[in-house]
């Protein structure tokens, strides 16, 4: 919630954003970033640059809130009310105290308990900045998951965080710890702390949510007779693949269950189903696992999809050399010149 300030009663936001009264806050926004980019003190050195750039922030930090935007609207309609002779001072501006007397006596509903719009000696409850830093974590760590500590050099009010990675996130997944960002004041929320992970790559496997892809080498031999192979999945577990003759580099394998697993859990998700009880919980977690396709505590799978890459040798010997040729020669396939 943004603090009530005099300068609101002396100050037009819509004209300094250039938008109307009636302007969507997705067209402030729009405004904003408009005038940002163009006032912004690293991108214009002109004189006054750095003075409007600080104004444009002033009144997008009203009207881009949509509470303070609404106190600002009826702060800006008791400006309205000026002349008469039975007036009060408030910083140079004059109210008539008839019809000033009841908006002043009903507030706005400020937790902070106002009792009144223009209670200048006490500030509103303003909510806290969010936070945003980023993780590098190993593959196996965003498998299985793990707590990490996050720190940020831009956020000297708090010693670092520990924030719970779960297990199975993907590279680029925005994990939201909520009341771990910056302080709020005179009873504002806190803010959030909002942490981009970053997942180092596998020696073996690249992931695609449940599923995971390997690459195979097999000789030439086996590529043209056939045959069968045994590879590992990323749990350790063994899988027979049968090669079929011919088979060429860049054939792609898929065995079905062999990928990440995943166990299927349902929890009650808001304080309204906790209260129930044991019972009512347990239904709950029931039927989420229903509508997602899955029973509580079934484990589910992706697949592991094999690539195969024939191996051809990089050098023979006089033996193998007299081999290949004889093999080229009862397929008549031309020999290169030497």
């Amino acid at each position: 919630m943004s603090e009530i300030k005099r300068e609101w009663l002396e100050k037009d936001y819509y004209k300094i954003l250039g938008v109307e009264r009636t302007a969507s806050q997705k067209d402030i926004t729009k405004a904003y970033r408009k005038l940002a980019r163009k006032y912004h003190p690293d991108a214009n050195s002109s004189a006054g640059a750095e003075t409007k750039f600080k104004e444009i922030s002033a009144a997008h930090s009203v009207l881009g809130d949509p509470k303070a935007r609404k106190n600002y609207d009826e702060a800006q309609k008791i400006g309205m009310f000026q002349s008469g002779p039975r007036t009060t001072s408030g910083g140079g501006i004059h109210f008539e105290t008839d019809d000033l007397g009841g908006f002043f006596a009903r507030g706005t509903g400020a937790r902070s308990g106002s009792s009144g719009l223009f209670n200048f000696g006490r500030n509103w409850p303003r909510d806290g900045e969010d936070v945003r830093a980023a993780v590098a974590i190993s593959f196996d760590e965003a498998i299985r998951g793990r707590q990490v500590r996050v720190s940020n050099s831009d956020w000297p009010s708090r010693s670092p965080v520990a924030v719970r990675i779960p297990p199975l996130v993907q590279d680029g997944d925005l994990i939201r710890a909520r009341g771990k960002g910056q302080p709020g004041a005179d009873g504002g929320q806190d803010g959030d702390l909002l942490v981009r992970v970053k997942v180092g790559k596998h020696p073996v496997y690249e992931r695609d949510g449940l599923n995971l892809k390997m690459n195979q080498k097999i000789n030439f031999v086996q590529a043209v007779l056939g045959g069968e192979i045994i590879v590992l999945n990323y749990y350790g577990e063994k899988s027979t693949i049968a090669i079929q003759p011919g088979t060429q580099s860049g054939q792609t394998l898929r065995l079905r269950d062999k990928g990440l697993k995943q166990t299927a859990k349902g929890s009650a998700s808001s304080t309204g189903e906790a209260k129930q009880g044991k019972a009512k919980t347990s239904k709950t977690k029931e039927s989420k696992a229903k509508a997602s396709g899955a029973k509580t505590g079934e484990t589910k799978a992706g697949d592991l999809f094999v690539e195969i890459q024939v191996e051809v040798p990089t050098s023979l010997t006089d033996e193998q050399r007299d081999a290949v040729e004889s093999l080229a020669d009862a397929f008549g396939m031309d020999m290169p010149e030497n």
